[in-house]
């Protein structure tokens, strides 16, 4: 009875308090902010309202409560999970390579080390290195972008994209091994939203995007 009323009271003194977190931060929302969120209409946007966590209780079903001292990391609509910084150009461009030339199209890459139907190289390509990056792609790296390029810019390879910051059109190469006897020599790409397009964050940090994943659906 006495070791029930000690954890009882360990976790009342060390119980998260419930109420309104910084998406981006993690750290809770001070009466401020949460004015200044609303008069921009960005309280959904920016931040989410956490119900107590408790220790050791785990990760919940929207990834809150994964991370104690920061309840909102690993939730959905949180920052894209990095291990180095963001690195851009000029401006927020993409960035050039150590040689200070462009870095090879996208495209490219993906025909190059994510083949169909063949593996040119089966020593150091083998399946472990596509599992590996189906897990980077469905699990980790699903970002808020691709209602946007699929739905509301769907312009961004044409003359009217030149003139959109959001647009990144991937270019085709003349030798790619399967659009090569097409006319197509360019996929519509935008980029994905960050908390700087949503108002949460200022513009004098780098830009992050928003993942639409939480750390439960990495474990399932």
């Amino acid at each position: 009875m006495y070791y029930l009323f000690t954890v009882l009271i360990f976790a009342a003194i060390c119980r998260v308090e419930s109420g309104l977190f910084d998406r981006y931060s993690g750290k809770k929302v001070e009466l401020a902010q949460a004015k200044e969120l609303r008069l921009k209409n960005a309280t959904e946007r920016c931040s989410i309202d956490i119900k107590p966590c408790t220790p050791h209780e785990g990760s919940r079903i929207d990834g809150t409560c994964n991370n104690y001292k920061y309840p909102t990391r690993g939730s959905a609509q949180g920052p894209y999970l990095r291990l180095l910084k963001p690195d851009y150009g000029n401006d927020r461009d993409i960035r050039m390579n150590r040689h200070g030339e462009p870095l090879p199209s996208a495209r490219k890459v993906r025909t190059e080390l994510h083949s169909t139907g063949r593996v040119e190289d089966k020593v150091t390509f083998n399946v472990a290195a596509f599992h590996m990056m189906e897990f980077i792609h469905r699990d980790i790296s699903i970002m808020d972008g691709p209602l946007d390029y699929l739905k509301r810019r769907q312009y961004c390879c044409s003359k009217i994209g030149d003139k959109d910051p959001k647009c990144i059109p991937i270019r085709v190469p003349e030798d790619d091994p399967y659009l090569k006897v097409t006319d197509i020599r360019c996929l519509n790409f935008s980029r994905a939203e960050t908390f700087q397009d949503s108002g949460c964050t200022p513009e004098i940090i780098l830009p992050e995007q928003v993942s639409t994943y939480s750390t439960f659906s990495y474990t399932l």
